[in-house]
């Protein structure tokens, strides 16, 4: 009879388990060039990449007002919506909100030049927890893109995440990268163009310079880690009714 009542729990974890929230990722690029290469139809390999990460049709882009890249989110929201996806675009100074991420399938944020608050930080927490994607990007590290480059590793680090993008300038110009994982994200993106872009450490490097630095990673996130708290929930509760039933047999028998 154990058997049976321990053989229930154990189907329980596994539905719990398996009725996670969709497999979802983080990512991070050390370039932000990587949109006005999609955006302005320099690169199918980069327009190849968006599509591999969008994860649906909703796509929300976080706007940015730094110097010298302002327009980029424009560029490539209104580059997504051509593609026939519904990407709406996020004033820079917006707060990110429970509301604003409810049905979206990808969220973007170029260079940030706002910090983001620990109110948005749970948002997209819980955002990539139910299976959202997240693509947060920085720039080379000259001083301009520091304070950009600080915010992303701010949410990175609020966000549990490992990966951080290094201080590390890497190559001045236009370069094809190395792909550096074959996988869905990856598909069809050989000759993946990036310039002037920052080292990211940790993850699961996607794509390499051509000096050998990893300049965009992910890691997997949501069902794609460890069990989420409401899994944790259904599994404990499992066990605790396993015991309870073992209780009223032993006592019965008495």
């Amino acid at each position: 009879m154990r058997s049976k009542i321990w053989a229930a729990v154990a189907t329980t974890a596994i539905l719990g388990l398996s009725a996670g929230p969709a497999a979802a990722a983080l990512f991070v690029s050390g370039d932000s060039n990587i949109f006005a290469l999609a955006a302005m139809g320099d690169s199918t390999a980069n327009k190849a990449f968006l599509t591999n990460i969008a994860g649906g049709q909703n796509i929300l882009v976080r706007d940015s007002d730094t110097p010298f890249l302002t327009g980029v989110s424009e560029e490539v929201t209104d580059y997504l919506n051509g593609a026939g996806y519904n990407a709406t675009l996020l004033a820079s100074n917006a707060a990110i909100t429970v509301g604003d991420l409810a049905g979206v399938d990808l969220f973007i944020s170029a260079v940030p030049s706002q910090a983001f608050s620990a109110a948005e930080t749970s948002a997209l927490a819980a955002f990539l927890g139910s299976g959202g994607n997240v693509l947060l990007a920085g720039d080379n590290s000259f001083d301009l893109f520091d304070a950009t480059n600080l915010n992303v590793n701010n949410l990175l680090a609020g966000l549990g995440s490992q990966m951080r993008i290094a201080d590390e300038f890497i190559e001045a110009g236009f370069f094809t990268a190395n792909v550096l994982a074959a996988n869905s994200y990856t598909a069809n993106t050989t000759g993946f163009r990036y310039a002037a872009t920052s080292a990211v450490t940790g993850g699961t490097g996607l794509y390499g310079s051509q000096r050998g630095f990893t300049f965009l990673a992910y890691e997997p996130t949501g069902a794609g880690g460890v069990p989420e708290p409401a899994t944790w929930a259904l599994m404990i509760g499992g066990f605790g009714m396993a015991g309870s039933t073992l209780r009223r047999r032993r006592a019965a028998t008495c």
